[in-house]
């Protein structure tokens, strides 16, 4: 690994895999380090230059003609961002990981997964709560679970020790709640429903 690469690799550790520039210039027995790089999200607003020491200017790390490579480390772990969560690089190979094309695909993509994720996440949370709201567990120890009250250990008690919370009754509300959010889901995506889920649906009032 040239120093280059290594200089990058640690700007993609500190969390500003994109837009990475990393410059090395020699004068006579002086090497100066010098890097720009942004974070995932970082988006400019504006077509002026960023004032890097500005507080609004955060996504962006500017370090210009930094004397030693030792230094330039030291400032580039003082500008640690946390706006991404860089660990989602963690299977990929070092080349793959220093790929500028490779790496920025990877990480649009998964910022865009993770987008998806919390739209859908807001979008179920009425079949959520209602299912939150349904949990036997709730009644107990007055939740008509069939356990086996052959010995001293009953009620709330037998629930939580011996059946660890997964009695009968509450497997049957996991698989029937399983099926209705994953109906729920075809909904908000609108997705073709048969009069069955559609039925489903309507009788929780979730359409």
């Amino acid at each position: 690994m040239t120093t280059s690469e290594y200089i990058k690799f640690l700007v993609i550790a500190a969390g500003y895999p994109k837009n990475i520039n990393v410059e090395i210039s020699k004068y006579g027995i002086d090497t100066m380090y010098s890097v720009y790089a942004e974070t995932a999200n970082y988006k400019e607003t504006d077509d002026y230059d960023i004032d890097t020491h500005d507080e609004n200017s955060e996504g962006v790390l500017e370090l210009s003609d930094i004397p030693s490579l030792l230094d330039l480390i030291l400032e580039i772990m003082d500008h640690r961002s946390k706006s991404y969560n860089i660990r989602t690089l963690n299977h990929l190979s070092i080349k793959t990981i220093l790929d500028d094309n490779t790496r920025e695909d990877y990480i649009k993509e998964d910022i865009e997964r993770y987008d998806n994720l919390m739209k859908e996440l807001v979008l179920m949370k009425p079949v959520d709560e209602l299912i939150t709201s349904m949990n036997p567990c709730k009644k107990a120890p007055n939740c008509n679970g069939n356990f086996d009250d052959s010995d001293t250990c009953h009620g709330f008690w037998k629930c939580t020790h011996q059946y660890h919370n997964n009695c009968t009754l509450l497997q049957d509300f996991r698989n029937y709640t399983l099926q209705l959010r994953n109906v729920y889901r075809k909904y908000i995506h609108n997705e073709k429903l048969t009069d069955e889920e559609v039925n489903k649906l309507k009788k929780y009032n979730l359409i």
